[in-house]
């Protein structure tokens, strides 16, 4: 079974993926324990064909997965990739005429200072429902990091904002105030003047939630590539 090169991280309320290959989507419902409906942040790591090519295909296995009217189909599909990657998505969006029930946010990881308004996410394709954002280092990032939740942008500011569905008992949205995970220290804010930042020194840090964090390095590689180090918080409680 040659299996695409794609790594599924499942969480307690969500599922991240790292990479996606040629037809990961057919290996993915092959897997019952990989839930489309569940997955809402994608991490593609370098812009080559076993790591990007699955990309569209997923997505669309994703929005098939979100019942159309449903709470959480307005919850947007995070994807941290290499510059880029939204411009790809959307073109094979555009000569397929394919578009999406979800929103879908491409966050692209530079090398250089960008301005605010460029950190923000822009409509790139509107019939697809796809956003561009530009993610410099945490050395050249005024706030010193990225916020990854998957409520930091809602495009539509719908049924998953005002109705019960996602925020409920349990459900993907919902915040758990006694989980006790000690918070986590987050990066100083950068520099965007910043001169002669190495490639080797350069880091990206992406809070997902109150219980976790990912840090990507930069890897000079041809094509560039990205290194992921996922971290969970402490929790606080005994070992009786």
């Amino acid at each position: 079974d040659a299996a695409a090169a794609c790594l599924g991280l499942c969480r307690e309320k969500d599922i991240w993926l790292f990479d996606c290959g040629e037809d990961v989507q057919r290996s993915v419902l092959w897997r019952e324990h990989l839930k489309p409906s569940k997955m809402h942040r994608i991490v593609i790591t370098r812009q080559a064909p076993d790591a990007i090519l699955g990309l569209p295909g997923i997505l669309c296995v994703i929005g098939a997965s979100r019942e159309k009217g449903h709470e959480v189909s307005d919850i947007p599909v995070q994807v941290f990739a290499p510059e880029g990657t939204a411009e790809l998505v959307s073109t094979m969006y555009e000569c397929s005429d394919t578009f999406l029930e979800m929103p879908v946010v491409v966050h692209e990881f530079v090398t250089y200072a960008v301005s605010d308004a460029e950190r923000q996410p822009r409509p790139l394709n509107k019939r697809a429902k796809i956003w561009r954002a530009l993610m410099p280092p945490d050395q050249l990032n005024p706030q010193g990091w990225i916020n990854g939740a998957i409520d930091a942008f809602m495009p539509t500011q719908g049924r998953a904002k005002v109705k019960k569905g996602g925020r409920a008992s349990g459900g993907v949205l919902a915040v758990n105030p006694r989980a006790g995970y000690r918070p986590f220290e987050t990066p100083p804010p950068g520099n965007p003047n910043h001169q002669g930042l190495k490639y080797s020194d350069m880091r990206w840090s992406i809070i997902a939630d109150e219980a976790a964090m990912m840090t990507a390095t930069l890897v000079e590689t041809e094509p560039l590539s990205w290194a992921v180090v996922w971290r969970e918080a402490d929790k606080q409680g005994n070992l009786n």
